[in-house]
């Protein structure tokens, strides 16, 4: 794929002359507004799901359903402002694009900087350097799909990549019956039960990592009754550490300088012993250092790998580049499941 002749998605807005419209409140809203502001490209409107809509504002623009918004401004564009997976939200999204313009602006969890034409410029050698490395056509096509949704913030290229969980646990990571596992971000146990759930419970030991208070005690609400699962209240990190920590509800809780609340975070490489044959990987803009914090069991005994890599920009090629320069011999494997925007994007290592 050639990315130079992808139209850039805030080109286009620039460009357009119909109203921009957004579909969405909350974080992912705000982050889109700033965006449009430093392009200078006008909002004319805020809408949302009918059941969020009870005659409110945000941001100074009055909330619409989406019908009135249909009725204000005619032919729009719509930029999704949230994220979906489940069924029933996702078909109603591709309705609307099938009515209107729609876009899913890629804009970072974590971190600056946008998919843009400086951007890529200036990491197009890592780009192309990561996607040589792929080890299968699927990941060659994934990497494309993505980096081209990134660019242009048509949902239509993530569509067409997905695939579901199974085949990777299926397809790639092959579990054996004496997996020991270290689930870093565990949230509240349900990657446990998934991984409990695909071994059909044949396992030696799981570890399970999560530093924010409330869901680590959902975790070990959710894992009790599991053997063999050990749950420590840390973060993953490249040192031992006390951190500031911004406690989101659900997933989104972070590392994050000046946050009021703090947590402690330590290298796994400190906190377990035995060797692993098993890391997932999903800290939520940490996986740089929580990576660099398990070098010697990546060193020792080359566990396989599940990576998030969407939570910053430059994720998509410097972790497969900082695990490829631990150890060369890894197979880097990246799939896409069903997520929109470019969300559960992952890379798979064995």
């Amino acid at each position: 794929m050639d990315w130079k002749q992808l139209p850039f998605l805030w080109d286009r807005l620039q460009r357009s002359e119909k109203p921009v419209v957004i579909y969405g409140m909350g974080d992912g809203c705000e982050k889109i507004m700033r965006v449009c502001g430093e392009y200078r490209i006008p909002v004319a409107g805020i809408f949302a799901s009918d059941e969020y809509v009870r005659g409110h504002s945000f941001l100074g623009y009055p909330v619409l359903r989406y019908d009135e918004a249909k009725q204000a401004f005619g032919s729009m564009i719509v930029l999704l402002a949230f994220a979906a997976f489940e069924s029933g939200l996702v078909s109603k999204i591709k309705r609307i694009a099938v009515e209107n313009e729609l876009y899913a602006p890629d804009v970072p969890l974590f971190g600056g900087g946008l998919f843009e034409r400086r951007y890529i410029k200036e990491h197009r050698a890592e780009l192309e350097q990561v996607y040589a490395l792929l080890a299968d056509a699927r990941s060659r096509q994934v990497f494309e799909s993505v980096l081209a949704y990134k660019i242009t913030g048509c949902i239509d290229y993530l569509l067409a990549c997905e695939t579901p969980k199974q085949e990777a646990f299926d397809q790639i990571l092959r579990f054996g019956p004496e997996e020991c596992y270290a689930d870093l971000g565990a949230y509240d146990g349900d990657t446990v039960v998934e991984f409990v759930r695909v071994v059909n419970g044949a396992y030696r030991r799981i570890y399970a990592l999560e530093p924010n208070p409330k869901n680590f005690s959902r975790l070990v609400r959710g894992c009790a009754g599991l053997p063999e699962v050990v749950s420590i209240q840390k973060g993953a990190w490249n040192r031992e550490e006390t951190l500031a920590f911004h406690a989101k509800a659900g997933r989104s809780s972070a590392i994050l300088p000046g946050a009021a609340q703090s947590i402690e975070a330590a290298p796994v490489d400190d906190l377990i012993e035995e060797p692993l044959s098993y890391i997932k990987l999903d800290v939520e803009g940490a996986e740089r250092e929580a990576l660099e914090g398990c070098r010697r069991q990546i060193l020792a005994y080359k566990p396989k790998l599940a990576i998030s890599a969407y939570h910053r920009n430059e994720d998509l090629f410097a972790l497969p580049l900082q695990i490829s320069a631990m150890r060369a011999d890894y197979r880097i494997y990246l799939r896409h499941h069903p997520y929109i925007p470019a969300w559960d994007t992952v890379y798979y290592m064995v």
